[in-house]
């Protein structure tokens, strides 16, 4: 899907895991601030943020934990580019076939990741100019 694409549908569509890359910053930005605004009306709760390395056992287990006040948790890993072995040794593709209806996954990365491509239940947003 284009970035263009996520922007009209957003309001109508409900996400479980969406993936955004592109080397466009301003799609990928403006996406985020989109979804906090659809799922955090209040700014600073039910938001986990992971920048760089992270722990797929703790993004899991975030997104396994309930809203305190918003409509929806939102997990946010950027610059996340794992390999197939990490994916299921973590069992992180498989908890996105099932995910959990007060939580929304997001991955924001600059570069694509064939292996993110393929998972199952992840929305692929394209940010590129083109």
């Amino acid at each position: 899907m284009r970035y263009i694409e996520f922007k009209n549908e957003i309001n109508s569509s409900e996400f479980s895991a969406l993936l955004f890359q592109g080397e466009e910053a301003f799609f990928r930005d403006d996406a985020l601030k989109t979804l906090k605004k659809k799922y955090n009306s209040v700014e600073g709760m039910d938001f986990d943020l992971f920048d760089g390395g992270v722990d797929l056992k703790t993004v899991l287990a975030c997104l396994n934990c309930p809203p305190f006040i918003n409509l929806k948790r939102l997990v946010v890993v950027k610059d996340f580019y794992p390999t197939d072995k990490q994916l299921s040794a973590s069992g992180f593709a498989g908890a996105l076939s099932l995910p959990q209806d007060f939580s929304v996954l997001v991955i924001i990365n600059e570069k694509p990741c064939d292996v993110l491509e393929k998972v199952k239940g992840l929305t692929v947003v394209d940010c590129s100019r083109e």
